[in-house]
């Protein structure tokens, strides 16, 4: 062996042997455990969420629970709201309604939903030949980023004539607003990164790996968000017509002795779940994929009590594009003066919002599918 290789084997002995110390280390006193994680979500309280691998988390199926303002969820075989998927019969044009908790219909019954009452309304205007079925595949706290992964995933396995889309609020909240079990490495990325991460990065077999890397990811980790907390950024809220200060509350926490307690940190600084570019790029790839599936896609410009009239980075989008959209706003705030009229809370419409929406969303839809009113 040459003396110059011999020379930079035993150059590396004091390094292995530190790193194996810091390894040990790791291992024995438990150091590779995150500070900080995110809160629950209110469905994890009640029984009505489980982990996915791909969308980060699902509804249960066959599951019945309690929702806000004790409203009973149905979940059915298929894992969304509603009853049992049949087999398609022949006369039958499917809709799948995808969105957001307002799409999910938080506080209201399944009946009341604005899905459900859609079907209602389209099905009380047409002939006998022909049923509408509108499936609520709405889920609380999705962003657009896994609404479309759902439809790809399964929402394409049911067979939909046409797909409507409601996404807004959840794509702006901080990436630290998911479900419960993200930690401090996950917090500042976007949904699109975070799925990335899961499934494309060799780095993160590399530390998973080791305990003593791990520990070094979950510092750095707080050590960016630390930095990032510093600093003077806007509320991405101001983009979709939300003003004033971020309308959620932090989500981060410190777990000690089983309880969790806020980190204190300004949120909104971490960044937004779906950025702009990636919003465009989402919606795009739901037009790719509608068109290449023979299925109408519209888009529902979504509306709260806390929004104001808006042209974003999604209307322009679908002006470019030539995407079909409704405008939720005037149907949900037909009284200007009076902002929440029409809703259970800030986000939320209840069951008179749900109604309007749902009739005004079925007399804009109608002609797009053929149905012809017959009043």
């Amino acid at each position: 062996m040459k003396k110059g290789v011999k020379y930079f084997i035993y150059s590396l002995i004091p390094t292995i042997l530190l790193l194996g110390l810091a390894e040990g280390i790791a291992r024995i006193f438990d150091l590779a455990r995150p500070q900080f994680v995110t809160a629950p979500l209110p469905g994890e309280f009640r029984g009505m969420i489980q982990p996915h691998e791909e969308l980060f988390w699902a509804l249960k199926p066959n599951t019945v629970a309690k929702e806000a303002k004790h409203a009973t969820v149905n979940i059915n075989a298929q894992g969304f709201r509603g009853k049992n998927l049949q087999a398609k019969k022949e006369n039958e044009y499917r809709i799948i309604s995808l969105g957001e908790s307002t799409t999910f219909g938080a506080g209201v019954e399944d009946y009341e939903t604005y899905s459900y009452l859609l079907g209602e309304r389209l099905n009380s205007a047409l002939s006998n030949d022909i049923y509408v079925n509108v499936m609520n595949c709405g889920f609380s706290a999705y962003s657009s980023f896994q609404g479309l992964k759902y439809l790809e995933l399964y929402g394409l396995s049911y067979q939909p004539d046409m797909v409507l889309v409601y996404f807004e609020f959840n794509d702006y909240l901080p990436s630290t607003l998911r479900s419960y079990g993200f930690d401090e490495t996950k917090a500042y990325l976007t949904d699109k990164q975070l799925y990335e991460s899961k499934f494309n990065s060799w780095t993160n077999k590399i530390i998973a790996s080791s305990k003593f890397l791990t520990f070094l990811h979950y510092r750095y980790a707080a050590y960016r968000l630390k930095g990032l907390d510093k600093k003077d950024i806007s509320n991405p809220f101001d983009k979709v017509g939300i003003e004033g200060e971020n309308p959620v509350g932090g989500r981060l926490a410190i777990e000690q002795d089983g309880q969790l307690e806020g980190a204190g940190f300004q949120e909104s600084n971490f960044g937004q779940r779906v950025s702009e570019e990636e919003r465009v790029e989402i919606f795009r790839t739901f037009k790719d994929v509608c068109e290449k599936n023979n299925i109408e896609l519209v888009v529902i410009h979504p509306a709260y009590a806390i929004s104001n009239p808006h042209q974003c980075v999604l209307t322009r989008f679908c002006s470019e594009e030539s995407v079909k959209i409704f405008e939720a706003f005037p149907s949900l705030h037909p009284d200007i003066n009076a902002p929440h009229q029409l809703y259970n809370d800030d986000v939320h419409p209840n069951t008179m919002g749900h109604q309007i929406l749902a009739k005004d969303l079925a007399e804009f839809i109608e002609p797009y599918i053929g149905l012809e009113s017959s009043n």
